[in-house]
């Protein structure tokens, strides 16, 4: 019996290690959305209250919100949203610039979401005629991965509906005159107002982060943060957390190789492959150039 229990932890954990992260996001989503969703029907609300995003003390008596808000859906077509866009336009990120990043991308912006949010509740009337104003769902952070998607490889095509062949850009568009279009209606502005945040955060990592383009603040910001979460959470000898922004990989314009075990490639023939991904998509490319990506890709993770 007790092998039986061992073996069904350790399948557990290969299911979650073989994912990717846009999958792991899924899972986690569609995990706590089914007792969420139970909740909301049994009017269980004070005990969901406890996960959502509230702008008048959250950072006080619930400074979890700002985390747990993201991963909380209870209705239907919120979370088949959601998924929908993260699974579709983040898969095709993850494959250009690994996991790291989405994660980065997507719990950060959703937390710009509610930054955004919080702000605009204090500075406005919304948050007088909107006292009991929360706020949940992953839409922060996944309108957060489409803008970058966008921002990076903008002529990347895809085919809508397997019949509309569109690049990003112009979806990352067509998604933000949606949203500034409903938020005028007047329902459900706080949300979309965590879609603006998600949008503006998106935006700024792709351009900075992604690209390459970081300004020194920023890092020496992230730096400090990492060192002391090191600090906080080693319990024994571990390296230092590595994070690959491209500017701290490649410091000039110079071609040069890095070499991970038999793999290498020059910073010309990486920053060529991507220009051409950036230009007409990653099919476009020959099977010895996605060979060529990947193995790039394998050098630079953990």
């Amino acid at each position: 019996m007790a092998s039986n229990g061992i073996g069904r932890i350790a399948e557990f954990r290969w299911f979650f290690s073989s994912q990717t992260a846009v999958q792991k996001i899924v899972s986690v989503c569609v995990l706590v959305f089914i007792p969420a969703f139970i909740f909301d029907h049994l009017k269980f609300q004070y005990f969901l209250q406890w996960f959502m995003f509230t702008p008048t003390m959250q950072g006080v008596f619930q400074p979890w919100g700002w985390i747990t808000h993201i991963f909380l859906h209870t209705g239907f077509w919120h979370i088949l949203g959601n998924m929908l866009w993260l699974y579709f336009v983040g898969t095709i990120l993850e494959d250009l610039v690994g996991k790291r990043h989405i994660w980065w991308l997507f719990v950060l912006g959703g937390v710009a979401g509610a930054l955004f949010f919080q702000v605009y509740y204090l500075v406005s009337q919304y948050g007088v005629s909107s006292t009991n104003s929360y706020l949940l769902g992953a839409s922060g952070g996944v309108s957060a991965v489409v803008l970058a998607a966008a921002i990076f490889t903008p002529r990347y095509r895809v085919f809508l509906f397997g019949i509309i062949q569109i690049e990003l850009r112009w979806i990352g568009l067509m998604k933000i005159v949606l949203d500034i279009s409903r938020s005028f209606s007047g329902n459900n502005l706080g949300g979309y107002l965590a879609h603006f945040g998600g949008i503006f955060f998106g935006i700024f990592y792709a351009q900075w982060a992604i690209k390459g383009h970081t300004p020194e603040i920023v890092l020496k910001i992230r730096n400090a943060i990492i060192r002391i979460f090191n600090q906080i959470f080693s319990f024994g000898k571990r390296k230092n957390a590595k994070f690959p922004f491209k500017n701290q990989v490649y410091k000039s314009n110079t071609t040069r190789t890095q070499s991970h075990g038999d793999h290498s490639i020059s910073e010309s023939e990486l920053n060529r492959l991507l220009e051409k991904i950036s230009k007409v998509g990653y099919n476009s490319l020959t099977q010895k150039e996605k060979d060529t990506l990947f193995k790039a890709s394998q050098s630079n993770q953990p």
